[in-house]
């Protein structure tokens, strides 16, 4: 949706100065839409929001306190009450600060 909008010189066109906070959802934003965010909407705190397309549960979100390079380069932290690891290609769970795919840990 955001790509959408950010190719629509209409919506481009637009003052955007008053919008304080954008936050993309459902699986991660990739950096350069998240950069082309930044630069539409310059005075807004951008986030990220993953979570699961199964059950709609918001899983994972950007810190409050988060500057933007840490946020362009992570999908955020776990919403409390949520546990996430994250797994290789293999399905065992990979080191902090590697790359895999995060998997919400059941209850």
């Amino acid at each position: 949706m955001f790509s959408l909008m950010l190719m629509n010189k209409d919506f481009m066109a637009i003052g955007k100065t008053n919008i304080r906070i954008v936050i993309t959802g459902g699986s991660n934003c990739g950096p350069s839409l998240l950069k082309a965010m930044k630069q539409a909407f310059t005075d807004a705190l951008i986030m990220n929001l993953y979570r699961l397309s199964e059950s709609s549960d918001a899983v994972v979100l950007s810190p409050w306190e988060s500057d933007f390079d840490t946020t362009v380069l992570s999908i955020g932290k776990p919403i409390d009450g949520f546990q996430v690891k994250v797994v290789g290609s293999n399905g065992y769970e990979l080191p902090s600060g590697e790359t895999g795919k995060a998997w919400r840990i059941p209850f």
